[in-house]
C-alpha cells in the first residue's frame, strides 16, 4: 500500500515538473480525483 502511494506521488510529481506549470492547477484537481477514486 505504502508504495504504491509513493509510486502514485512519484509520477505526480514527474508529470508537474514535466508541464512546467502549464495547467498545473487542473492537473491537481485530476490527481486530487484519481487519489480519492483510488483510496
Amino acid at each position: 500500500m505504502k508504495t504504491m502511494m509513493f509510486i502514485i506521488l512519484k509520477f505526480i510529481f514527474s508529470k508537474n515538473k514535466n508541464s512546467q506549470n502549464q495547467n498545473i492547477e487542473i492537473e491537481d484537481e485530476n490527481e486530487k480525483r484519481k487519489m480519492r477514486i483510488l483510496f
